[in-house]
């Protein structure tokens, strides 16, 4: 093994950080211990090295795009502006006792979560998507229990769940998203002025506006399904 080689040895390519979260959320303690270090001495060594390959490069552009239109920094302005768009604004969502009804429920599956994820917990790998997979499942019977209970149409029901979900920042979303997903799409398709069309297109040796990954060269175009 050359010297280039073995000084990496105990680090990982940066891009395989996001294959294993534990080491993904030490690079990055590492990196903010680094930052408010002033000496160079201070400095500790990261667990993972940035060499210029292209699937650095893929990771770093993905984790720019999702920083841009996924990402949320949980203002609260933003999450009124959000609620308007993942609703169905022609509802109206006013009745308090199906409020706290729906409410009971999205804490109840929140706690499920919760004692499902608790750190002292010691589960396998396989039990992890085993009861990950369970999720759906007591997500659905809590969709059917409530729709028993309230007797209302499943979109009301949908809505409640979301509005009441993107009230505060505090409140567990996984029930809404878990169990009426759908509506959350569909409510935001409804409420964009159309949706964009994305083409990855290989395309002959350097061509103009092309981008090479592993020796190939791809095109890529943004487009609007309307127009």
């Amino acid at each position: 093994m050359n010297n280039g080689l073995r000084k990496h040895l105990k680090q990982l390519p940066y891009f395989l950080l996001y294959n294993y979260p534990s080491k993904l959320k030490t690079y990055k303690a590492l990196s903010e211990k680094n930052k408010r270090s002033e000496n160079k001495e201070d400095k500790v060594k990261l667990n993972a090295y940035r060499s210029p390959s292209p699937m650095n490069e893929l990771c770093d552009y993905i984790c720019a795009w999702e920083k841009k239109n996924i990402l949320w920094d949980k203002s609260i302005n933003d999450l009124t502006d959000i609620r308007n768009l993942i609703i169905n604004t022609d509802l109206d969502l006013s009745d308090n006792r199906l409020r706290r009804t729906c409410r009971k429920y999205i804490n109840k599956f929140a706690d499920i979560i919760h004692n499902h994820y608790n750190p002292d917990r010691k589960t396998s790998g396989s039990d992890m998507s085993d009861n990950e997979a369970g999720f759906d499942i007591i997500a659905d019977y809590y969709r059917q229990k409530l729709l028993d209970e309230l007797q209302i149409p499943e979109e009301l029901l949908a809505n409640y769940i979301i509005d009441i979900s993107y009230k505060t920042v505090s409140i567990n979303k996984s029930f809404a998203w878990t169990a009426f997903g759908d509506y959350i799409i569909k409510n935001l398709k409804e409420h964009s002025d159309g949706q964009r069309s994305v083409s990855i297109t290989q395309v002959p040796y350097k061509t103009a506006g092309s981008y090479e990954y592993l020796g190939k060269y791809y095109e890529y175009k943004e487009g609007n399904e309307h127009g």
